[in-house]
């Protein structure tokens, strides 16, 4: 099955220069999630039928989710219990995880890396490799149900409040993202117009042909006239009524994804560490697509020379050799983390879960499923 792309991953071109060309409420955002929020989540999934929210914000492509390798193969495990206490079919659940959520999450492998937080290890040491991931990553949202990691300040301590902001978010900017989109296509379609007109011109018979319609028009003036002045006086008080119409639902949209933001932003766990090797592991985690050496030290060192640049080069090989969190996904890109883990496994024809409607989760929390 391979791993599947949000909407954002798919349709952003190679040719742009990654993260860092695409407007904010396009930016994807990397989360750590951890077993303990994961598995109530996919749970809940198979027992209402509907994607959660989180499924929803990571199919629209505004967050990444990334969890320690370990929680691959820790979740399947803890199925059956968790299913059989929240109701659901242990069955559906199972699947639901292989098919929506394997296949976008990015599972990293920590060896290597340097835990942050040292006291995890005291309290609980199976919840080390997300504390690790955390700190690669630097600057990041964790969403776990886990207190072992709230209570050190690593997982956002209202869980809820982080997976709310995403969804927030993903919703505002699939509204920008059809709204960019329609003008594009009315870009395109006048500039075809366009190109049209101008090789008709071009022509003896197009000339003819333009000069035949003016002529026309002219003469039937008296009957077109009138309808034309009437119709220019009813366009822009329906113009006036559209904006009317659409300006509230806009400057929602727009409250609805500073809010996301301001929540999201406020969530971050932010690492003392802040080296070459956290810098990498962002600017992966948050690229579109994968990346080769050059792009990332192109755009990790936009400012060096030509030879800073080739011993930057170096440098950046033995990091992306000496640490198995970074994959290679071809012979020249990388990326952070493996995704689409399934060895094979064959996924269900059709999708197992309904999509939600858009909704505004900052007004009332009871309101909509999670």
């Amino acid at each position: 099955m391979g791993e599947r792309f949000s909407l954002i991953e798919s349709s952003t071109p190679r040719s742009t220069s990654g993260a860092g060309w695409m407007a904010p409420v396009f930016r994807i955002r990397p989360q750590v999630v951890d077993t303990s929020f994961l598995l109530p989540d996919v749970v809940r999934a198979a027992r209402d039928g509907y994607l959660t929210k989180f499924l929803s914000a990571i199919q629209f492509g505004s967050v990444r989710p990334f969890a320690g390798h370990h929680v691959w193969a820790e979740v399947p495990r803890k199925i059956p219990e968790r299913a059989a206490r929240m109701g659901a079919s242990p069955a559906a659940v199972e699947a639901i995880w292989w098919d929506e959520y394997v296949p976008r999450i990015r599972f990293v492998d920590v060896h290597g890396l340097a835990v942050p937080s040292p006291e995890i290890l005291v309290r609980d040491t199976s919840d080390s490799p997300t504390v690790a991931l955390a700190g690669l990553l630097g600057q990041v949202v964790v969403t776990a149900k886990d207190a072992d990691l709230s209570d050190i300040g690593v997982a956002a301590t209202d869980w809820i409040a982080t997976v709310e902001a995403g969804y927030a978010i993903s919703v505002a900017g699939g509204g920008a993202w059809g709204g960019l989109f329609t003008m594009r296509v009315g870009g395109y379609g006048l500039a075809s117009a366009g190109r049209v007109t101008f090789r008709a011109l071009s022509n003896p018979a197009g000339q003819f042909l333009l000069a035949a319609m003016v002529l026309g028009l002219f003469l039937t003036r008296r009957r077109w006239m009138p309808q034309a002045r009437r119709w220019a006086e009813n366009f822009w008080p329906w113009v006036d009524g559209m904006v009317e119409i659409f300006a509230p639902v806009v400057q929602e949209f727009v409250e609805q994804y500073r809010t996301g933001d301001a929540s999201w932003n406020g969530a971050l766990f932010e690492s003392h560490e802040s080296g070459a090797l956290q810098r990498v592991a962002h600017l992966l985690a948050s690229s579109p697509y994968p990346l080769n050496r050059t792009q990332m030290i192109r755009q990790l060192y936009s400012d060096a020379t030509e030879s800073e640049r080739r011993t930057l080069m170096k440098g950046l090989a033995e990091l992306l050799a000496n640490y198995p969190a970074f994959v290679p996904v071809n012979s020249r890109d990388w990326q952070l983390g493996r995704s689409g883990m399934d060895f094979g496994r064959r996924p269900s024809e059709a999708s197992l879960l309904h999509r939600r409607g858009p909704s505004l989760p900052f007004g009332g929390r009871d309101t909509v499923r999670r």
